[in-house]
């Protein structure tokens, strides 16, 4: 097999089956130190292959972000309700509480929202010099 079929197959094995370098060495026959070094010069191959496998897999099941967010909000929702119910002193309740916070956490970084429009920050550019200068002026009427 050429070098390049030897590569394109590791990084197929590294991104989608997600193979350790033993296996994929004992699978190509490749020694370790060169898949090591190809894991290093490929690494950017590997994980846009990994994601575009990803995006693959979400598009077959058409899973949406939007489908993501509204699953981890009810399962944040329902988990708050449960955690309202409980007793702090079990102990169940400190993993349900860990739950609560990871999944809040992802629910906020899978929150998109732009910043707010604010008419005055058009007019904070220089595109006013005559009053830039304002509040000394005002300053000195005093």
């Amino acid at each position: 097999m050429h070098m390049y079929q030897n590569q394109n197959r590791f990084i197929k094995m590294r991104a989608v089956e997600g193979l350790s370098l033993e296996t994929i060495s004992k699978k190509l026959k490749i020694s370790l130190e060169i898949l090591m070094d190809w894991d290093n010069e490929f690494k950017e191959s590997i994980h846009k292959f990994k994601m575009m496998e990803l995006e693959n897999i979400a598009g077959k099941k058409k899973i949406t972000d939007l489908d993501r967010f509204s699953y981890l909000a009810d399962w944040y929702e329902r988990l708050c309700k449960e955690l309202e119910n409980r007793d702090l002193k079990e102990i169940p309740t400190t993993q349900l509480f860990s739950l609560v916070l990871s999944i809040g956490d992802n629910i906020n970084s899978n929150m998109h929202t732009p910043a707010p429009y604010d008419p005055w920050d058009e007019y904070l550019d220089d595109d006013f010099p005559e009053f830039d200068d304002f509040d000394e002026d005002e300053n000195d009427h005093n």
